[in-house]
């Protein structure tokens, strides 16, 4: 082989592996389970408030309610965001609650040195943290063709009442809207317009169907309650 074909060989390697990497499906999703997770199963779960970035309670509550309603099915005794959040205000008012909440952005699970004494507030064998990464809505200006978005992404720990890890969770999803065609007739844009609007359909994804979307995907990776874990009758 010449060394002119060599070269070109080459270069059209060059050229085609960044288009091939560019078409590999992209991870949505990470998850990791304790290899000794049997051993340390818990009975009761106490799902702890979630923490969001901006503070944003809208996406606090949301949140907690499709989280909650996602892991329902999983065998164990959860203890509700309700409860958990009120015996944090009982023990410890706002503070607690401002301290648990930074704890959790800065790192989104209990260590060792604070699992103990919430497990015990909460009455439970593990704690499962909430960290809101991302809630937000991309929409269209009526002068702009394309398609809103609704993107969610969530980071979720268990650990046992020693700050042991037992599960973690990972994940973004984005939900796109209908295309919108800037210049078609749904749209009155003449200067005699009292307002310019597009049609509901071109909104963005509503953050519970991509909250949906999300856990849809979680509910296999989470460990269901195993028989042996469950209290003989």
């Amino acid at each position: 082989m010449t060394r002119a074909k060599l070269g070109f060989l080459l270069l059209a390697c060059a050229v085609v592996a960044p288009a091939a990497a560019e078409k590999a499906p992209k991870k949505m999703d990470i998850f990791w389970q304790s290899p000794e997770y049997a051993a340390h199963e818990p009975r009761s779960i106490a799902m702890l408030p979630a923490a969001a970035y901006d503070g944003s309670l809208e996406a606090r509550q949301a949140v907690e309610t499709a989280v909650a309603r996602a892991l329902r099915g999983s065998g164990y005794r959860w203890t509700s965001t309700l409860v958990t959040r009120d015996r944090m205000l009982e023990s410890g008012g706002d503070s607690l609650v401002k301290a648990f909440t930074a704890q959790v952005l800065k790192e989104p699970r209990l260590d060792s040195l604070e699992a103990p004494g919430y497990a015990r507030l909460m009455m439970s064998d593990a704690l499962l943290t909430i960290r809101v990464d991302r809630f937000e809505q991309y929409k269209l200006e009526v002068y702009q063709s394309g398609k809103a978005t609704t993107t969610v992404g969530l980071t979720v720990a268990l650990v046992d009442s020693s700050g042991r890890l037992l599960w973690r969770g990972n994940g973004v999803e984005t939900a796109e809207g209908v295309y919108y065609d800037a210049g078609s007739s749904q749209v009155d844009t003449s200067p005699s317009a009292l307002t310019n609007r597009m049609t509901p359909q071109a909104g963005p994804p509503s953050y519970a169907e991509t909250l949906g979307k999300l856990l849809v995907r979680w509910v296999p990776q989470f460990p269901a309650k195993s028989a042996a874990a469950t209290p003989a009758n």
